[in-house]
């Protein structure tokens, strides 16, 4: 491969990680997670086992999108 090459498959792969980024918004993950945070350390968050639970699933869910699209922008 020569220069132009490799300049088009970086040019290519930008945009692809940008469509990801759009599908993914990493904004809103980092939000929910913070709302979460905060959700937390509320006195009465863990008074109720049920919503808790239910919290934490989303807050694994949120850490694993997070860490998928922190892994994508290192390799990029």
């Amino acid at each position: 491969m020569d220069n132009y090459e490799y300049t088009e498959l970086l040019k290519n792969l930008n945009l692809k990680m940008g469509n990801i980024i759009g599908v993914i918004e990493p904004a809103k993950i980092q939000q929910r997670l913070s709302d979460i945070e905060a959700l937390e350390n509320e006195q009465d968050f863990w008074n109720d086992a049920d919503n808790a639970a239910r919290v934490q699933k989303e807050k694994k869910h949120n850490l694993d999108a997070n860490w998928i699209n922190s892994t994508l922008l290192v390799i990029l």
